[in-house]
């Protein structure tokens, strides 16, 4: 099993999960560039070229009849994993995951030179942002939880900075809904997607759009929670992901 981490986590994220599924799987855990003991010097991005080179280097050949679980970012990642080597993937979970919408912050940040630019401009002088962010909160354009959100990893300068250096190193990985439909039903494979009642980040709606027009092996699961889903506490959902 391929896990894939969220945003600012580790591979850490999945170890409560080993005493349960440890003699089923072998959980190859990733942590991507900036996270956890992963660092960055290349002057290219990350990609799933990459990824993948990686994974086959651990999987000590071609990957075949693989689980991905990711989390969060991880389910962008995984996503875009499942574009690229389909046939190799039976089983796809995604908890909560990012990547089924577009996120016009994401894209105006990442994807040309001069949104990049003003992104990196911002990241060290915020003021003008934040003052923006407020403004949008007052008049209700986002939600109080997505206002937290903003404060809660732009307010240190280390963490703007990290920031900066994950969304953009990571910027290749932009998966198309359209094209995982295809893939999905072509290469049959199982999806199941977890998402948190009262999660205000990532919202089930995204999952049900995913859903349309494939009929079988899918299943989308809500329960009583917010973003953070992978707990010990919902193992048990986990689990019923992993062997259903």
């Amino acid at each position: 099993m391929i896990c894939l981490h969220g945003y600012g986590e580790d591979a850490a994220s999945f170890a409560f999960l080993e005493p349960f599924i440890g003699s089923d799987f072998t959980c190859i855990a990733l942590e991507m560039p900036f996270h956890g003991n992963t660092n960055w010097n290349e002057s290219y991005p990350f990609t799933v070229t990459i990824l993948t080179e990686i994974i086959e280097l651990i999987w000590q050949g071609p990957v075949e009849n693989a689980y991905v679980m990711g989390y969060s970012m991880g389910g962008r990642i995984a996503l875009q994993l499942l574009e690229y080597i389909p046939a190799c993937i039976c089983k796809l979970i995604l908890v909560a995951p990012d990547g089924l919408q577009k996120n016009i912050w994401y894209t105006l940040s990442t994807q040309n030179s001069v949104g990049n630019t003003l992104f990196h401009y911002t990241m060290r002088n915020p003021a003008w942002f934040f003052s923006t962010v407020s403004l949008f909160y007052k008049m209700g354009f986002i939600n109080k939880s997505i206002y937290n959100f903003v404060h809660f990893y732009l307010d240190d300068a280390e963490r703007r900075m990290l920031l900066y250096q994950r969304w953009t190193i990571l910027r290749k990985f932009n998966p198309r809904i359209s094209i995982l439909q295809k893939m999905i039903q072509h290469h049959k494979i199982n999806l199941r997607m977890l998402y948190g009642k009262y999660d205000r980040i990532i919202l089930s709606k995204r999952g049900y759009r995913l859903m349309k027009h494939l009929e079988e092996n899918v299943q989308l699961l809500e329960i009583d929670a917010g973003h953070q889903l992978l707990k010990i506490k919902y193992k048990d959902v986990l689990l019923s992901l992993i062997y259903t």
